[in-house]
């Protein structure tokens, strides 16, 4: 485990994204979802810290971020998601807390960020340097 505040970063499929499954596997994963579902019925246990944690959503469309300043509690997920059909990044400046990149993110990529620790996280796109924004934690 790291001792790092933000923790790992990924990148999610676009919920709007087909996908296809061989069939042998839909019948497994009708399954996990029925447990899944039965077991985040409970008031208590880990199922419930991931269903109660936070969530904002940054949206990059038209080359800009659709919120420059965007103000979190910690344990907030922040998701990024370049609606422009050409890539975009979302990286930290080097005077924010914690570093974080998301390398090139296409169309309709996301980008997940947790934000632990308090502080200002100020971000911009590497390709396109006027792109800039900050999360504010606290």
């Amino acid at each position: 485990m790291s001792d790092h505040p933000l923790r790992p970063h990924h990148r999610l499929p676009h919920p709007r994204r087909p996908r296809s499954f061989p069939t042998p596997i839909v019948p497994l994963v009708m399954v996990a979802v029925a447990l899944l579902s039965t077991a985040a019925c409970a008031d208590d246990g880990p199922g419930s810290a991931i269903r109660d944690q936070p969530v904002a959503t940054v949206e990059i469309e038209r080359s800009r971020f659709d919120t420059t300043e965007l103000h979190v509690v910690p344990g907030t997920a922040v998701e990024f998601v370049n609606r422009d059909a050409f890539a975009h990044t979302v990286t930290s400046r080097p005077d924010a807390p914690e570093a974080f990149d998301s390398g090139l993110l296409g169309e309709d990529d996301v980008f997940r960020v947790i934000f632990d620790e308090p502080g200002e996280y100020a971000y911009f796109c590497e390709i396109h340097p006027t792109m800039r924004g900050v999360v504010i934690v606290g």
